[in-house]
């Protein structure tokens, strides 16, 4: 069993989100699951992001929970291996994955405007995750 994961976005001016929607530097997430050196290597298993509906959003996206100095106007967008966009608002399943081999699940993270006064600060966002043995 790994430990969860923390993330560094890279910085991002806030011209390069000057409209709402705006998006700026993808950064990669990988997760791996299942192979010869996991707990589990026969069946099936899932990841499942949010799978409580307990993470804090702004819409479809991760709400800024900076303590101090948080950015406005700034969420965090995640995004599939394809770079379509998980509506984090609920659930997302990913398909089930044969636990004999080992499964790179690949994601993006990136900051995104949601307000026209976007402006510096912090950005933090936490989403929760479970993964389902079969």
């Amino acid at each position: 069993m790994g430990n969860d994961a923390t993330y560094q976005l890279r910085q991002v001016t806030a011209a390069a989100l000057s409209n709402v929607g705006d998006r700026a530097n993808r950064t990669p997430i990988t997760v791996q699951i299942g192979g010869t050196g996991g707990q589990y290597t026969s069946g099936t298993a899932s990841l499942e992001l949010n799978p409580n509906r307990n993470a804090l959003v702004d819409g479809t996206y991760l709400r800024n929970t900076a303590a101090t100095s948080a950015a406005p106007g700034v969420a965090i967008a995640l995004s599939d291996e394809n770079d379509v966009a998980i509506d984090i608002s609920r659930p997302w399943s990913s398909a089930p994955i044969d636990l004999a081999v080992t499964k790179d699940l690949r994601f993006g993270a990136e900051s995104v405007a949601t307000g026209p006064a976007v402006a510096a600060g912090n950005v933090t966002a936490a989403v929760g995750y479970t993964i389902t043995y079969r």
